[in-house]
């Protein structure tokens, strides 16, 4: 298309809703779409591509597939992609239910088509993670977003750190602490482990649990923690989901509770707005800042009890835990600006970065 620069990108997902990451490559995608690329991205569910056709610039393309099986949605994406794809095009695969795709680059090199792999999930079962390191290496290139999940992929030159982009710029003017509310963000799953965050807010005084997300798969766990927090007689309210402008203006702090959190979009989203985070000393949540002096990090070995200890120090003291926070602020707007991020993205997959010329 006159106009545009060559290659075309396309991103391609299976994910039944939008999340975090789906959020993350929507931030990339537009960007590419600034800077003059043609820009696809091919889903399977009808709410993800309502996601990113709110972005007019994309190209959203959303396949079919008749049975929900893992291996229909291959086949789905398979045939679509073997019969669009474009000589010398870069296909970014965001999904573990199609990191199957890892073998059709071997066809595709053929047209010069260059394939990565976009890692930003943990996993906690060693067999999956040792599937996961093995398709890695059939892709041409593996962006991983922390440390934490670079474990899943061989080091050398065809992987590559990128974390994701945080763009919020509004900082909050005041820290809620009478009551303090502690915040949740996310999808409500059993790997969330949101058992020990109302174990640690129970005993508090003046304190309660805001939980922002909804149910992933099924609304047993969601039930289950309800009557879990009755039990405990803990202060916990189940918000839904919101978007990130409103639920950070109603909460003190952000809670990680999850000990292998990839990374955490949330925990950037909550720094760039000047809210203190609690974080594991496991996962990926912790690379976005300097424990020190930036933000606040639980010892998983003493669970609630070190959970419950930063809490009540930030409920004493919420000017030092703002000082933290917004120290943590600026190294997210540094190392997290969108156009930086994009700079990595586009030099991993092999494109000119921002204020070259159009080819």
């Amino acid at each position: 298309m006159s106009g545009f620069r060559d290659p075309r990108v396309t991103f391609v997902s299976s994910a039944a809703a939008a999340w975090g990451a789906e959020t993350s490559i929507r931030l990339i995608a537009q960007e590419l779409v600034k800077r003059g690329y043609r820009v696809r991205v091919v889903v399977s569910s009808e709410t993800a591509a309502k996601f990113f056709r709110q972005e007019p610039g994309i190209n959203t393309v959303q396949i079919s597939h008749s049975h929900s099986s893992r291996l229909s949605r291959w086949r789905a994406f398979s045939r679509y992609l073997l019969t669009t794809n474009e000589p010398t095009e870069r296909v970014v695969v965001c999904s573990v239910n199609l990191y199957m795709l890892g073998p059709l680059s071997i066809l595709w090199r053929r047209r010069d088509v260059l394939t990565a792999i976009d890692l930003h999930d943990s996993f906690s079962s060693p067999m999956m993670r040792a599937r996961i390191r093995i398709m890695a290496l059939l892709f041409d290139r593996a962006i991983y977003i922390s440390n934490f999940i670079g474990g899943m992929v061989s080091k050398n030159r065809h992987a590559y750190l990128i974390p994701r982009p945080i763009t919020a710029e509004i900082q909050q003017e005041a820290l809620p602490v009478n009551p303090l509310k502690v915040g949740l963000v996310g999808r409500i799953v059993p790997e969330k482990n949101i058992e020990l965050a109302i174990d640690a807010v129970a005993p508090m005084a003046n304190t309660e649990l805001h939980v922002f997300g909804s149910s992933f798969g099924s609304d047993h766990y969601a039930e289950e923690l309800s009557r879990y927090a009755a039990a405990r007689k803990a202060p916990v309210y189940w918000r839904g989901r919101q978007d990130a402008d409103s639920l950070y203006k109603e909460i003190s702090v952000l809670l990680v509770v999850n000990e292998r959190e990839a990374s955490g979009r949330t925990v950037g989203e909550a720094l760039a707005r000047g809210i203190p985070v609690v974080v594991p000393s496991r996962g990926g949540a912790g690379e976005f800042f300097d424990a020190r002096h930036e933000g606040y990090v639980w010892e998983a070995d003493s669970g609630a009890k070190s959970i419950r200890l930063i809490l009540e120090g930030i409920q004493a003291d919420p000017s030092a835990a703002r000082s933290a926070s917004s120290l943590g602020r600026l190294r997210v707007r540094e190392e997290r600006s969108l156009t930086r991020v994009v700079d990595q993205y586009a030099s991993a997959l092999g494109l000119p970065v921002a204020g070259t010329e159009l080819m």
